[in-house]
């Protein structure tokens, strides 16, 4: 069982150290199946030693046949549980002693241990055995099985001595049959060989490297040939081929030249290809190709085919809808490729569809689309092969451009002209849309056409007014009627009919100016003129101050040396300031650079001041632009030919801008100053401005810039022709008014002077009933246009969720049920429950209370048949459960627009254009935004959200001017009461995009809509949501826009006719409680011209007091009466005693002055029915609503404001009068007539009022504030002509008062020297003027009869003959003087102690002086001078040339009262001489305007 000597040496060495070790064979091994002693040595026989050897039999057996893994096998059963059993029974063995047991024991661990170490060794020589298997060595592994010898029972060492015979037998057999395959290159033979010796031959065997190299080389050219193959390199292939070295009918080799053979022949395809051009076998070859992509004919190949594809790519996209004419043309001109390619077929065919269309409109003759399709197609650049067509589609087009451009020139025109040239420029477009010789459904003919239709009906419309109108007679209402129509259809009849009209009704207002303020028509007209010609140069003044550039202005303040030209004009600006800017002296001090700067310092101020030129020369202060026109006639020769606007801006445009305001100055200056006017205007010049102040300036006189001196004495005083002829001209007023009388009751100045002079008020009636048929055809047919409206505006109620209700009662009956009620969609939209007897209409009612479907348009269908609304739902065959179909008909315009808007808002816009293959929006975008650049296609280039932001806007604009917002229906009646905005019906000139502001303004875009209308025709089946929105705002604009103008123009025609009514029955009103001013009645005495005096006074109040101003008239009623009376005494004078005499001077002078106290009454009855509230809103603005305005308070303030030097601009007068409202009334009411009038300053406020009479005869803006002014200032103005006189006349009348009081104290013995003294003291008064009988001046009549009586030597002593001698006259004077003798004096109060009742007169006129108490008063001075109005020169030019004799007159009868005096020694008689002496200088003096010291001097 032990290993021999030496062999745990040859167990370290490796296998093959092993075999070929020196030693040789190994030496064989002894007791290899012995381990140990035997088991007799070790006990004695017995059943536990038994049990011993039956558990170490195995491992005997296998040492002992010397079987490895028999061995192995045997230890792993030995060891474990049958160890532990086997010990176990030994340890408790009964039949071995204890020292036997324990060399059993001992026996069995070595035994164990003996035979592992042998399984070691037993291993190793396996492990040798396999390696030289493995490594296929075949004298190491007969080695190896020779030394251990194992038995081939096992089956590792058996298969181990097979592989060795085998290979023994492979080793002398293989080398030969290597051998002749090395020698024949059989590579099939070699790898089989080496394969089998692979498989199970030995390692090493003669001639198997040589085989194993070869076969080695043989697959690398393989690979190389193969990789070459696959790569489809040509060159690689040849050059593997080149290298081959083995046989040549190899398949490698085969395939190599299939590749090449492959390869030639698809080449050969790819230059068949090129040379045809044909894209699609090029495709093929290019696409079939297999080899080098670098090969040129490949990449020349490839190259054409990628232009072919890009070239179909481009035909593909141009084919695609919207189909690129010009690219598609362009592409199939550029095609360099076969022209039977299918893909090229499309594209061709397209293009003949275009040239086809091109044909079509062109033998229609429709140049819109013909120019749209030419646009569309380059302009004709893909008719390459159709030259003569593209010829005459160009031509064509010319022609189209011609005629578009006139219509579309002639059409902007039209729609955006207004007044006169409206009627030429729709004449052209007519002419233009009859010279049309194109298509009649061209978009601009139709929007030409539409302008012109529409014109046409409104313009019909316009002259119906008119004619009604006319028919009423109505001014008021002919007007306003003929002034929609008189700058555009200004050649009608009704037009020149309503010209007539006016001209009559104009020339009646004259006449009630004249009746007014008592001047002749020809001077108000003048004056007017005068307004207007003043008002124009001044108002270029006030443009060019606009024009004058303050910053320039600041820049000269810092100029050290300045052009010469810039000084100069700043020297005349400086005399043209003078006296204005506040720093200027009149004239200036000097005029140096410096001087000038200073006058810049303010230039706010400055250019305020340069504003208040026209003002301040019309005003009368004319030598500083005098002294700067002189100084401009220096500076022109100084200049010579460079004194000119261009020449000056080039050195300084400062100075240029100075040198136009003052072109502009002395151009106003020279109108202010044109002999012209004077002759036009006459000798009315006055003092104060003549220039309606249109703008506001905030200069105001100070005291330093007062009027010069005299100014205000430059008023003639009228002469005494003047104050005795009557107003001839009111002699002719019933005529003219006669001629208008069917035409001024709807003026109320009209219709009160009209009853006033005499007319018959049944006029006025006529004038009413003829306003009241006006009025009610006008709201009736506004009442209609309205109701048409209404239905448009129409809001509608959104459509409601489907809801139940029921027509049942509170019982339900057995018969009762429900139906449903659906939309032709399917939709259900109620369900009702229902009874039997339930009528049809009443289901109806229903479904719009549920549904909001208006009763009108629901049709309810029961199958295919309709509902009758006048049977029960039995009756027609309808139970529980019906189903009935609802069908909405005809929306209204509202929701129409509302559901389009929805639509809108929704998204549905970008849905649209995503479904459809063509431009399915550009009937929308025309509407929208209009053609593009090129004016007929649409501007396409805008995005989806821009269009659809648009459509919302406009739609909402238009739902909200609809009202479609919400709230309750508006009736008839509230459409008529429409603003005037829409009277006439605005046009767009031009295409437009349309969004909210556009749809805001109501202008038509009817370009936009005749074009999108026009588009939307010529696309297939439209996109209902855009063929919806077009129709919408199409009918919107051609339905809803004229019915508004219509209604509006009709709703202001009611308007204006109601307005005539209201006026004309106002003014039958007014009129018909008048008292007609045409001859007063018979006066005999005083109280009957008191009684004349106060109906007049009376009715001149009531007039004022509702704003119509007429009291010429009324005063020269008065003073009728005046003469009436005076005659009376005038044919009756007194005898030769100065007693009667003075009695009869008293009477006389009486009857003139008692009107006065109530044309004082009056005034202030004007001033009392004044609102202070009312006069402080019309005074509310701070720039004049009108320059009459300004104007009427400038006059104002004439009268009123002592201190009033020029007139007043509407800011100062504004000022003045709000700064105490109630002071300034105040001031009217005290202001008095024979003590505050000023004959300058009345004519001043009369020339203001003439240049204004047209506009306050007017109503003065429907003020009735302003009303009552210009009734207050008129009434003055009219009594100009007597307040002169007047107040001359009231000293006199109280020293003849006095010396009747004097007359009537006197004692019987000194009556005749009382009366004596007396009329001598009055004849210092009546003879004070130098005419003697100037004090029955306001008598008229006086001045063509005889004196009564004529003055003595003894100073009046001489009696008149009309005394006592009687002429022989004829049988009608005899009449007259018969009936002229049955009047006394005692019936005018003359010849009683008491004299006439004018004392309470006299107090009321003067409103200071106490009642006279006869001789007692005798010291009045001080009170008479308060009451003599003349305080600023008013006795005039004749007072003031008089003056001197009546001093020296005065001195003269003072002398004779001394002398006289000293000679009776101071008797009574020389008393009362000096007394009246005394007397007489006081009175004598008052009468010249002179103090009491200076007549005792």
């Amino acid at each position: 069982g032990t290993a021999p000597e030496g062999s745990s040496k040859r167990q370290q060495l490796p296998p093959a150290r092993q075999a070929c070790s020196p030693a040789g064979k190994a030496r064989p091994r002894t007791n290899v199946g012995r381990i140990s002693k035997p088991w007799e040595e070790v006990g004695p026989e017995s059943r536990t030693m038994r049990l011993v050897r039956s558990w170490w039999a195995p491992v005997e057996e296998s040492v002992r046949t010397k079987r490895p893994q028999q061995l192995q096998a045997a230890l792993r059963e030995a060891h474990g549980t049958q160890y532990l059993k086997t010990i176990r029974a030994v340890r408790r063995s009964v039949s071995l002693q204890p020292p036997q047991r324990h060399n059993v024991e001992v026996e069995m661990a070595a035994r164990l241990v003996s035979a592992r170490s042998l399984l070691g060794k037993w291993q190793g020589g396996l492990q040798d055995i396999r390696a030289a298997q493995q490594s296929r060595d075949v004298q190491a592994l007969a080695v190896a099985l020779e030394r251990w010898s194992f038995s081939e029972g096992d089956n590792e060492v058996a298969a181990a001595k097979a592989d060795l015979r085998c290979w023994q037998s492979l080793s002398a057999s293989m080398p030969a049959m290597l051998k002749e395959a090395l020698y024949n290159r059989d590579i099939d033979q070699l790898r089989e060989i080496m394969a089998e010796l692979a498989k199970s031959g030995p390692a090493t065997v003669e001639g198997s490297e040589s085989a194993r190299r070869l076969l080695e080389r043989y697959d690398l050219q393989v690979r190389v040939l193969d990789s070459a193959i696959l790569s489809r390199n040509c060159k690689d292939i040849e050059v593997a081929m080149a290298c081959w070295e083995f046989e040549q009918n190899n398949q490698h080799v085969l395939r190599a030249r299939q590749a090449l053979d492959r390869r030639e022949t698809q080449k050969h395809a790819l230059q068949a290809a090129l040379a045809s051009k044909d894209g699609l076998k090029l495709r093929e070859a290019v696409t079939t190709w297999d080899f080098e992509r670098a090969d040129e004919v490949f990449q020349q190949a490839r190259t054409i085919l990628e232009r072919y594809s890009a070239a179909i790519s481009e035909v593909d996209r141009l084919v695609q809808s919207p189909v690129d004419i010009p690219g598609l043309g362009s592409a199939v001109s550029a095609w360099c490729f076969s022209m039977d390619d299918p893909r090229l077929i499309p594209a061709r065919q397209c293009l003949a569809d275009y040239e086809a269309s091109l044909r079509g409109a062109l033998s229609a003759r429709d140049g819109w689309l013909l120019q749209r399709i030419w646009l569309q197609g380059g302009c004709g650049s893909s008719l390459t092969s159709a030259k003569e067509l593209r010829a005459e589609v160009a031509s064509t087009l010319q022609q189209y451009s011609a005629a578009r451009s006139a219509m579309r020139d002639a059409f902007c025109v039209a729609a955006s002209t207004s007044g006169p040239a409206a009627i030429t420029a729709r004449s052209e477009l007519a002419e233009q849309v009859s010279q049309w010789t194109f298509v009649d459904t061209d978009p601009l003919l139709d929007a030409a056409r539409v302008l012109l239709r529409w014109q046409e009906n409104l313009e019909a419309l316009r002259v119906g007014v008119l004619r009604s109108a006319l028919d009423s007679g109505n001014v008021a209402a002919i007007r306003s009627a003929a002034q929609q129509i008189w700058q555009t259809h200004n050649e009608c009849p009704e037009m020149r009919i309503a010209e007539d009209v006016s001209s009559s009704f104009e020339a009646a207002l004259d006449v009630v100016g004249s009746l007014a303020l008592g001047r002749e028509p020809d001077h108000l007209r003048i004056a007017a003129k005068r307004h207007s010609a003043f008002g124009a140069a001044a108002q270029q003044i006030y443009r060019e101050v606009e024009g004058v550039e303050c910053h320039l202005l600041l820049e000269i303040k810092v100029i050290v040396k300045p052009p010469r030209v810039l000084h100069a004009v700043l020297e005349m600006v400086m005399h043209v300031l003078a006296g204005i800017h506040p720093s200027i002296k009149d004239p200036p001090r000097d005029t140096e650079w410096r001087s000038c700067q200073r006058m810049l310092t303010n230039v706010a101020g400055f250019m305020t001041n340069l504003e208040a030129v026209p003002d301040w020369v019309a005003a009368g202060h004319r030598s500083g632009v005098t002294r700067a026109l002189a100084l401009r006639e220096r500076l022109q020769e100084e200049f010579g030919s460079l004194w000119n606007e261009d020449d000056i801006r080039m050195q300084s445009r400062c100075a240029a801008q100075l040198f136009q305001y003052l072109e502009a100055v002395f151009f106003h200056f020279e109108v202010v100053n044109s002999d012209n006017l004077k002759e036009q205007i006459g000798n009315s010049s006055r003092p104060g401005s003549t220039q309606p102040p249109t703008k506001r300036s905030s200069h105001i006189l100070t005291k330093s810039q007062t009027v010069p001196a005299g100014m205000l004495s430059e008023a003639p005083e009228p002469s005494l022709s003047e104050l005795r002829a009557p107003l001839g001209m009111l002699t002719d007023t019933l005529p003219a008014l006669q001629h208008a009388r069917s035409h001024i009751g709807g003026c109320v100045s009209a219709a009160v002077a009209w009853v006033v002079v005499g007319g018959d008020a049944s006029e006025l009636n006529q004038c009413v009933q003829r306003a009241r048929q006006l009025a009610a055809s006008a709201r009736a047919a506004a009442t209609i246009a309205g109701s048409v409206l209404s239905v448009l505006r129409k809001p509608w109620q959104p459509f409601r969720q489907a809801s139940q209700s029921s027509l049942v009662g509170s019982s339900a009956s057995s018969d009762s049920g429900h139906i449903i009620v659906k939309l032709l969609s399917g939709d259900v939209v109620a369900k009702v429950q229902i009874q039997a007897a339930t009528s049809a209409a009443e289901l109806k009612a229903e479904i719009q209370r549920l549904e909001g479907t208006r009763i009108g348009q629901q049709r309810l269908l029961h199958g295919r048949l309709p509902l009758r609304d006048d049977a029960t739902l039995q009756q027609q065959g309808i139970g529980d459960s019906s189903i009935l179909t609802l069908v909405r008909l005809c929306a209204p315009l509202s929701q129409r627009l509302e559901i389009v808007s929805l639509a809108v808002r929704a998204g549905r816009v970008g849905e649209v254009e995503g479904l459809s293959k063509k431009s399915a929006l550009e009937p929308a975008r025309y509407l929208v935004f209009g053609p593009g650049a090129d004016g007929v296609v649409a501007a396409t280039r805008r995005d989806n959200s821009t269009l659809e932001q648009a459509m919302s806007e406009t739609l909402a604009t238009i739902l909200e001017e609809l009202g479609a917002s919400g709230g309750d229906e508006q009736g008839a009646d509230n459409q008529t009461r429409l603003a005037p905005w829409a009277v006439q019906l605005p046009f767009f000139p031009d295409v437009v995009h349309l969004n909210a502001k556009t749809a805001r303004s109501m202008r038509i875009p009817q370009l936009n809509i005749s074009l999108a209308q026009r588009c939307m025709a010529a696309v297939d089946s439209p996109p209902p949501l855009i063929a919806e929105f077009i129709t919408a705002l199409a009918t919107f604009y051609a339905a809803f826009v004229p019915q508004r103008a219509v209604a509006a123009i009709t709703a202001a025609a009611a308007e204006d006719a109601e307005a005539a009514l209201r006026e004309t029955e106002r003014a039958f009103w007014l009129a018909s409680s008048l008292t007609a001013m045409q001859e007063p009645p018979r006066c005999h005495d005083i109280e009957a011209v008191a009684q004349v005096a106060r109906i007049a006074a009376d009715q001149v109040q009531h007039l004022a007091v509702h704003g119509v101003p007429l009291p010429s008239v009324h005063v020269e009623y008065v003073r009728k009466a005046v003469d009436d009376a005076g005659m009376l005494m005038i044919t009756s004078p007194p005898a030769l005693d100065p007693g009667d005499r003075i009695r009869w001077a008293e009477a006389t002078v009486a009857i003139q002055l008692r009107p006065m106290p109530y044309l004082q009454s009056a005034l202030a009855g004007i001033v009392n029915a004044l609102d202070i509230q009312q006069l402080e809103a019309v005074l509310s603005p701070r720039k004049a609503p009108a320059a009459e305005q300004a104007r009427l308070l400038a006059a104002l303030l004439w009268l009123v404001n002592p201190d009033c030097r020029c007139d007043a601009t509407w800011s100062s007068a504004r000022q003045f009068i709000l700064d105490d409202t109630g002071a300034f009334l105040k001031r009217m009411s005290d202001f008095q007539l024979l003590r505050d009038s000023n004959p300058a300053r009345i004519s001043r406020a009369e020339d203001l009022l003439h240049e204004i009479w047209g506009w306050i005869v007017q109503g003065c803006s429907g003020s009735v504030a302003l009303g009552r002014l210009c009734g207050w200032a008129a009434l003055i103005i009219a009594l100009k002509p007597v307040l002169e006189v007047a107040s001359r006349l009231l000293p006199v009348h109280r020293e003849l008062k006095r010396g009747l009081a004097r007359i009537t104290k006197a004692a019987p013995n000194q009556l005749q020297v009382v009366k004596a003294k007396a009329w001598t003291a009055a004849l210092f008064l009546l003879d004070a003027s130098g005419d003697a009988w100037w004090w029955l001046s306001l008598i008229r009549s006086a001045a063509s009869k005889d004196p009564p009586w004529t003055d003595g030597e003894d100073g009046g002593v001489g009696v008149s003959p009309m005394a006592h001698a009687r002429t022989d006259e004829t049988a009608e004077d005899e009449g007259f003087d018969r009936e002229m003798s049955q009047f006394k004096s005692e019936d005018l109060n003359v010849g009683t102690e008491e004299g006439s009742n004018m004392g309470d007169a006299d107090e009321a006129m003067t409103n200071a002086d106490p009642p006279l108490e006869g001789a007692e008063e005798e010291d009045i001075a001080d009170q008479e001078v308060a009451s003599v109005p003349l305080a600023e020169g008013a006795a005039g030019a004749d007072g003031a040339g008089n003056e001197a004799s009546s001093v020296d007159m005065t001195a003269t009868f003072a002398g004779a009262a001394a002398e006289s005096g000293t000679a009776s020694e101071g008797g009574p008689i020389t008393s009362e001489i000096a007394d009246v002496s005394e007397d007489a200088m006081v009175v004598a003096a008052l009468a010249a305007d002179r103090p009491a010291s200076t007549a005792d001097s």
